[in-house]
């Protein structure tokens, strides 16, 4: 289960070691949890802590580009950190870091998204 943590208006989301769409109920409880703090703030700010997170489907990369979408509408931003080469590739190959901040540690995405 994503784990949550909010500190001066920054909701991190610690993540799990694997979201695969295998296990869609996890997906699907993820971005709910995502799209209900978007919906709790009139400016969201959110961190994606993959400190923990091996792999990512791409079932996943949709949950959060759904999400991503959302936060756009309330002028919000995020930032994504910590992540491992596997999942950095990923994003990377999507071209997803073009658009999110992709940040070496949780310090660097709380300046990334203030």
């Amino acid at each position: 289960m994503t784990r949550l943590s909010e500190a001066d208006g920054i909701v991190t989301f610690h993540l799990e070691s694997t979201y695969d769409a295998l296990r869609s109920d996890g997906l699907q409880s993820f971005e709910a949890d995502v799209l209900q703090k978007i919906a709790e703030s009139p400016s969201p700010k959110l961190i994606f802590d993959f400190s923990d997170t091996t792999y990512i489907s791409s079932s996943f990369v949709e949950a959060l580009m759904r999400g991503w979408k959302k936060l756009q509408e309330k002028d919000g931003s995020m930032a994504l950190c910590c992540l491992n080469n596997n999942c950095a590739t990923v994003l990377k190959v999507c071209r997803l870091d073009r658009i999110w901040k992709l940040c070496a540690n949780h310090a660097e995405a709380e300046a990334a998204v203030k």
